[in-house]
């Protein structure tokens, strides 16, 4: 397997990705179109049949897989795994590339870029940047089939995604980054392609390119399939190079039969995921409230490197024991599984917080007692989705914890043993 080149924007090289016997012949028009296969995020449960769509297009010619929304369905093996376990799993499927979202930073830059480094899959996005203007994605991807070359890149248009707001993160204006790809696609490429997520409303971003995956197309345009289930398969025929027409058929999973190797990796995944899932953390005399457990984990947060907790409401939503309690137990029980961020304030955004309704804050042990300092910086931690809630009274880009929230529990219960 050859691995990805760093996606560097000005990079000349790009990876060619032969994808069927045949594709090395001169340019001439096929007996059979070219397949370009659109899902939204795959159910764990469907990856077989998903294959088995992929397997059967290309024994009839050439296909090309595009995941166009998020990886996975199922959140709890990107919670659990950081992110790795979708990627890796649409690799072994065979999957080509997929759209790097928002999403992806959840887990901070620095898991972001290990995971676009270390995956064979490319993940696209040329205009979610880091500092340096660098894209976290691959900001694009180019492909050799039926004689001509396909260049596909990928524009994320909202820029209200607070997830968007992480320290290290750049969001590069839509239409520049467009234009920008577009040039260096037409460098490499007979074809060209734009993804689009779902809140683009401008058609002038998809002047230039053959076809658009998502709204704003003036000549193909394909939507991402809503339902997990689905697929949009989009037959292109070519002749000398070019487009000549196309064909949209929408594909149900549930009509093919599973493939039996994917089948296999799927229940592997699923078995060590339930592994760590089923781990045992504490046996429960009592049951343990919302409240209190929300009270454990806010205080057992709160440390040298964070002098406090902004909260609007309980972190847990359901009480835990008494019995047996496992980490799948907690991971169900909390609001937000996920990291907490991490934002410095000054001592009047403070204030400004805590007086909106519903918000309080848990000081550390040594500010208990202390006046708020109106100029000093504080670092506070919060939910994601707190800071998504305020992030209008909130200046500044957030941190994201080392950990996510449901570890933090676990070890703070498995200490009552």
């Amino acid at each position: 397997m050859v691995a990805p080149l760093p996606p560097h924007w000005f990079r000349q090289s790009v990876l060619i990705l032969l994808l069927a016997a045949g594709c090395h012949r001169a340019a001439r028009p096929l007996p059979s179109p070219i397949s370009l296969l659109v899902s939204g995020p795959v159910e764990l449960e469907q990856l077989p049949r998903a294959v088995s769509l992929l397997e059967a297009r290309l024994e009839q010619g050439e296909a090309v897989w595009l995941v166009g929304g998020p990886l996975l369905a199922d959140t709890v093996i990107a919670l659990v795994t950081d992110d790795y376990g979708p990627v890796f799993m649409l690799e072994r499927a065979g999957a080509h590339a997929a759209v790097f979202g928002p999403e992806l930073l959840e887990n901070g830059v620095e898991a972001a870029q290990r995971l676009v480094q270390r995956s064979s899959l490319h993940l696209l996005c040329a205009n979610i940047a880091d500092t340096l203007g660098e894209p976290f994605g691959h900001p694009m991807l180019i492909l050799e089939a039926g004689g001509a070359r396909f260049g596909i890149a990928a524009i994320r248009v909202d820029s209200t995604d607070t997830r968007l707001r992480t320290r290290g993160v750049e969001f590069l204006p839509a239409d520049r980054a467009a234009a920008r790809v577009l040039g260096l696609l037409r460098m490499h490429s007979d074809v060209t392609g734009l993804v689009l997520d779902a809140e683009s409303d401008d058609p002038s971003l998809a002047v230039g390119y053959d076809f658009t995956i998502g709204p704003g197309g003036r000549t193909l345009s394909v939507s991402v399939p809503e339902r997990p289930d689905l697929v949009a398969r989009v037959d292109l025929f070519l002749e000398a190079g070019r487009v000549t027409d196309r064909r949209v058929v929408v594909e149900r999973l549930a009509e093919w039969p599973e493939n039996p190797v994917v089948r296999r990796l799927v229940d592997s995944v699923q078995n060590e995921v339930d592994a760590v899932l089923s781990e045992f953390v504490v046996g429960a005399v009592v049951e343990a409230s919302c409240e209190a457990l929300s009270r454990m984990l806010v205080t057992g947060r709160l440390s040298r490197d964070i002098d406090g907790f902004l909260t609007d409401r309980l972190l847990f939503t359901a009480a835990l024991g008494p019995g047996s309690i496992d980490a799948r137990s907690v991971i169900a029980a909390m609001e937000e599984p996920g990291r907490f961020a991490i934002v410095e304030l000054t001592g009047w955004q403070v204030k400004e917080l805590t007086e909106r309704p519903g918000v309080s804050i848990a000081w550390r042990t040594a500010l208990r007692h202390m006046r708020l300092a109106m100029s000093r910086r504080y670092r506070i931690a919060m939910t994601a989705g707190f800071f998504d809630r305020h992030a209008q009274h909130i200046s500044g880009d957030r941190e994201l914890d080392e950990e996510p929230a449901w570890r933090i529990a676990v070890r703070l219960l498995a200490r009552e043993r």
